[in-house]
């Protein structure tokens, strides 16, 4: 719906999916795998980039407001989830090589703007930006305006207020750092 909007499907394979697009100059481009998921977009001149060799299954993303930007690097996998990018200019980056497990969810958002009685929001919504190589485990719930830095685990169950260190674990709720300088494979 709308006018100017662009899906580009570039190297992506998506199946068993629903992508919906409303307002104007909204652009998505698609080329990784897509699986059992929706992507809503909706308002104007936003844009979702899901680079090559990424799996999004059962993931369920939303970018609603205007100018916002939700990025997912190559190589990252996500299991099934929430990613939510609301507001004017917000963004949600994800780098290379991180490992979202099931029933992650990300809000760069309230939902819903709480005003003061002069009419100023109170709960703005905030971008989240997490680094290369992160791994963050199953019913993980990161709030808006955290990052996330290069290597760090979110260990299972935990929720993530506040600013995580490059190469540390972090566990609990809310989620604090257990372990420094560390480094995982998969």
């Amino acid at each position: 719906k709308g006018s100017k909007n662009i899906i580009r499907l570039c190297a992506g394979y998506i199946t068993k999916s629903k992508i919906l697009i409303e307002g104007t100059n909204n652009k998505i481009e698609l080329n990784g795998l897509i699986r059992n998921s929706n992507i809503l977009v909706s308002g104007n001149n936003n844009q979702l980039i899901i680079n090559k060799n990424t799996s999004l299954l059962k993931l369920k993303l939303v970018i609603r407001g205007n100018n916002c930007r939700v990025v997912i690097d190559e190589y990252t996998t996500f299991g099934s989830g929430y990613l939510i990018c609301m507001g004017n200019a917000n963004y949600v980056e994800i780098g290379k090589d991180c490992q979202i497990a099931d029933d992650a969810s990300l809000w760069a958002t309230d939902s819903h703007p709480i005003y003061d009685l002069n009419g100023e929001i109170m709960n703005p919504s905030k971008p989240i930006m997490i680094g290369d190589h992160v791994w963050i485990c199953s019913d993980v719930s990161i709030s808006k305006g955290v990052t996330i830095g290069e290597g760090a685990i979110i260990s299972a169950n935990s929720v993530v207020t506040t600013n995580i260190p490059a190469h540390c674990i972090a566990s609990g709720n809310p989620a604090k750092v257990i372990a420094e300088n560390i480094y995982w494979r998969p």
